[in-house]
């Protein structure tokens, strides 16, 4: 997998992003929907809120690194 340069938090960002796309494809489901226990839809507003704050982290650190993704 190619890194693009990414400092060590970027990636760790990244990987935050992953899994927050993954809650969202599955719907953001409650407990007793397919054991699935982290969070639900009540959450949306909170996930969105976490987007938005990493989206602002990784540009930071984009524009003070000059890194490439």
């Amino acid at each position: 997998m190619a890194n693009f340069g990414r400092t060590a938090r970027q990636s760790e960002i990244w990987n935050e992003f992953d899994a927050i796309r993954v809650i969202v494809d599955m719907g953001l489901l409650c407990p007793d929907d397919g054991c699935y226990s982290e969070r639900c839809p009540e959450d949306e507003g909170e996930l969105q809120e976490e987007w938005d704050e990493l989206v602002e982290e990784y540009v930071e650190i984009h524009t003070e690194n000059g890194t490439f993704g």
